[in-house]
């Protein structure tokens, strides 16, 4: 069976809860010195399930381990004050406060409880309450006792309370990622242990698992561990740019062939954080000596292009283009860019050497043979994992960590598109926008050949070994390069950035809005129609942290802030209890950190369709 748990730890007070997936819950409490029920009835409810928490490993594991060493309330509250401030690794203090983990390796090896901590598979970084609210859980409860004061006898069912709704909160999470989990479980039979034995990769994000994977098959394949625990010192690197033989450009018109140069001869420097130092070649001139720099600029045509440590991205700005007659709107992605760039380099992190290649090839080749058969789950896994190699080819902490070649993956994939958009300018062909690892263009306008794009292409694949993709657009509405709409042949909509949908990793912004705004894109569907016909009240509301805190009406509501735009009478923004300032965009707003039973009858519906029709307007579509 699976079941959530969680704790709450004060100075007098400490309780443990589990919720079944049957909806059963069960509870240990003990309040000043009295026990709700013996110690061994909670292991119990640990044996023999499949336990789900939110940052249990961090937190609700070390606790209940030392409450099983006989460790009193205030014991129990000093340690987790010691956790929450975070300047010890919870292996330094369970040794020095002599506990075990429950979910530690050893102690899982006396019992068959397996521990799901859903807070890394989760994306970015949030608190479960924010989690809750971005797919609308029903309620939001903020911790209704001060940290610091006792627990009164009269406080006990509100504590149960609240810690019930966090679990209620972690159920949600947990269905909501639960093909995530069942991703995990596949790729653990995929990728096993240096043994051969099922790995549980359940519990990891998606870099942590990519960098898993190679330590297990450097264990397997070599019969010993990744070396490790030596001292870094930035010394040991000195990354140079040795740019592949196939980047050249075709005259120097627009610079690039000087700029390349500089490139080559530039001595990339680290800081103290071991992050790669942007040199001044890649930033723009700074006439005002301000101490934030913009990045370089490239002028290629009528377009500018942004340079740097990350990925290209031309300078857009707001608009909208049409498939016309004789125009066609291209998109042109490159085909797993940062993988061929690393395979078709022979990159590698010194730490494992030639054969990271044959592993990470065989990711590369696996995913490929998934998306050709049609097995979504695996080609999903994958794709995970080689992501995360790229993020953690960057971390100082990681088995993998290789600045040079983070640096000589960004690098050589700006130049490399560099390569095609001098192409397209000599051509003739216009660039709307160019982002990462893709471009898009305007077919048929300024030449008088149609379709010259594609030899085009053609020509650059053969010299670089990289493969395109393409997707025709009816439709393109920017607003700038990371935010846009883009209409497929289809009808279908790529959506990102502000218009992207919701999901679990952003915060939603009356969704509704954007909702409106795509329909009519799609459909010419007016947005008095799509708002006035939903009946998703979780499309009206807007979820943000304020960490300090927020009022609203004198009233403390939270860090976890879910409201709605209202026509009541008693409508106001929200305020900062650190500083009294109001909150972003909290204007005519009501909280609602328990989403209404009923449709509320104040829901302003003219405040969301005057957003909708604003965001049309910055589109420059006009109705």
């Amino acid at each position: 069976m699976i079941a959530t748990y969680d704790c709450e730890v004060y100075r007098n007070y400490f309780l443990i809860m589990v919720v079944f997936e049957d909806g059963n819950m069960k509870y240990y409490e003990r309040h000043n010195d009295v026990e709700s029920g013996p110690m061994m009835e909670v292991m119990n409810w640990f044996n023999y399930n499949t336990m789900i928490s939110f940052n249990g490993r961090n937190y609700d594991d070390q606790i209940i381990g030392y409450w099983l060493t006989g460790a009193t309330n205030s014991e129990l509250k000093n340690l987790s004050d010691r956790i929450i401030l975070g300047t010890e690794q919870s292996f330094m203090i369970s040794q020095s406060l002599g506990y075990q983990s429950i979910s530690n390796p050893y102690v899982l090896q006396q019992h068959e409880i397996q521990f799901i901590d859903i807070m890394n598979v989760l994306p970015l970084q949030a608190s479960l309450k924010i989690y809750g609210a971005r797919i609308h859980s029903d309620k939001l409860q903020e911790l209704p006792i001060d940290p610091s004061d006792d627990i009164l006898n009269s406080q006990c069912e509100d504590m149960r309370e609240y810690c019930h709704n966090d679990n209620l909160v972690t159920w949600d999470l947990y269905r909501k990622i639960e093909p995530q989990i069942d991703l995990r479980i596949k790729m653990g039979h995929q990728f096993p242990d240096h043994k051969g034995d099922w790995f549980d990769y359940r519990s990891l994000s998606d870099a942590q698992i990519a960098e898993r994977i190679y330590k297990e098959e450097f264990h397997r394949i070599n019969h010993k561990p990744i070396p490790w625990g030596v001292e870094r010192s930035l010394s040991d690197y000195t990354p140079r740019y040795e740019p592949p033989a196939f980047i050249e450009f075709i005259d120097d018109k627009y610079g690039l062939p000087h700029f390349l140069e500089q490139l080559k001869a530039e001595h990339f420097e680290l800081q103290s954080s071991f992050y790669v130092m942007t040199p001044e070649i890649l930033l723009a001139p700074n006439p005002k000596e301000l101490k934030t720099r913009k990045p370089r600029e490239i002028q290629i045509a009528d377009k500018a292009f942004k340079v740097g440590l990350g990925g290209l991205h031309s300078v857009d700005k707001p608009g909208t283009w049409y498939e016309g007659a004789a125009t066609r709107l291209i998109d042109i992605d490159v085909t797993a860019y940062y993988p061929n760039i690393i395979l078709r380099s022979g990159l590698y992190p010194k730490s494992l050497g030639p054969m990271f290649l044959d592993i990470y090839k065989r990711l590369v080749d696996m995913r490929v043979e998934a998306k050709r058969s049609g097995d979504k789950v695996m080609d999903a896994g994958l794709k995970i994992t080689i992501n995360g190699t790229f993020g953690k080819l960057g971390s100082k902490y990681a088995c993998i960590f290789a600045p040079d070649l983070l640096l000589h993956i960004t690098l050589t994939g700006q130049l490399c598109l560099l390569m095609l958009i001098e192409k397209f300018a000599q051509a003739g062909i216009p660039v709307v926008s160019a982002n990462t690892d893709g471009i898009t263009i305007v077919d048929g306008v300024d030449h008088q050949n149609p379709g010259y794009y594609q030899h085009l292409v053609e020509q650059w694949e053969d010299k670089t070994g990289f493969n395109m993709e393409y997707t025709h657009y009816r439709s393109v509405h920017m607003r700038d390069v990371n935010n846009y709409i883009a209409i497929k042949e289809d009808g279908t909509a790529k959506r990102k950035g502000a218009y992207a949908s919701a999901s679990v990793g952003t915060n939603p912004v009356s969704q509704i809005c954007t909702e409106a705004v795509v329909q009519y894109l799609i459909h010419g569907t007016s947005v008095v129609e799509t708002i006035g016909g939903c009946d998703d009240f979780g499309q009206f509301v807007t979820v943000r942290t304020c960490r300090a805190g927020a009022t609203w009406n004198d009233e403390y509501i939270g860090k976890a802030l879910r409201w709605y735009y209202s026509t009541a009478d008693n409508r106001a923004p929200l305020l900062s209890v650190k500083n009294g300032n109001k909150v972003a965009k909290s204007d005519n707003c009501k909280p609602c950190l328990d989403l209404p039973e009923v449709w509320p009858l104040d829901l302003d519906l003219h405040y969301y369709i005057n957003e909708a029709n604003k965001m049309l307007q910055q589109l420059k579509v006009f109705l």
